[in-house]
């Protein structure tokens, strides 16, 4: 896999199937929908129908069949010419494609989510997928209260340093993923922490800012 970077976005080149664009936004972009990533859509020479979310820290996976904007954290559809997008300035945005079901997906999922059994509740089994784990925070960054004990996350995803809690997503992700039938190989990490890599990336955390990173993936 290589990152093909472009004016307002990176390309992921050489994990999906052919036939599928994905990638994430640039610093460059605030991520404000639609209009930005329409100018990655012109910058991809895609002309493309957009779906994305009204992101609500949720556990609800949304199947769609037409594009529009949706209220949950998942969105996952066996159409082409569809362009899903999920934002994000902490929270992990996963990206999904099995060639064989014909299908793609992303989600957005924050502590929240992963609370409210985001990955649990996607309705196919991983066997068949391929995910791509995006921009985020990560337990290198991300401190979290004791109360993270009793949210039933598995314990590989918690630890103490310095006698500090710290949370690892990435970990909790693959975890569920792969109790799903997800093959290991097929989960991607980039490994870039939204938090660390300072104005590269947008961090809510570091910054309370208001941009996104926006996460991407479509059928042609």
């Amino acid at each position: 896999m290589r990152l093909i970077r472009k004016t307002n976005c990176s390309i992921i080149d050489g994990f999906f199937s052919a036939g599928i664009v994905s990638g994430f936004s640039s610093s460059g972009i605030a991520g404000k929908m639609p209009a930005d990533i329409y100018k990655i859509c012109d910058e991809l020479s895609l002309r493309s129908r957009i779906s994305f979310m009204n992101q609500i820290h949720s556990g609800i996976v949304n199947l769609i069949d037409e594009p529009g904007i949706y209220e949950g954290d998942g969105l996952f559809t066996d159409r082409g010419d569809n362009l899903l997008v999920v934002r994000t300035a902490d929270c992990l945005p996963l990206i999904f494609e099995s060639e064989k079901l014909n299908i793609i997906g992303v989600v957005h999922m924050g502590w929240r989510s992963a609370k409210e059994k985001i990955l649990e509740n996607i309705p196919y089994k991983m066997s068949s997928f391929k995910v791509f784990a995006g921009v985020s925070l990560r337990s290198c960054c991300f401190e979290v209260g004791e109360e993270f004990y009793s949210y039933g996350f598995v314990p590989s995803s918690l630890s103490r340093k310095e006698g500090k809690l710290y949370f690892d997503p990435l970990e909790l992700a693959k975890s569920v993923l792969i109790s799903k039938g997800l093959v290991e190989k097929n989960f991607l990490d980039i490994n870039i922490c939204s938090f660390c890599f300072g104005k590269d990336f947008f961090s809510y955390r570091r910054d309370k800012t208001s941009s996104r990173t926006l996460s991407f993936i479509m059928k042609t």
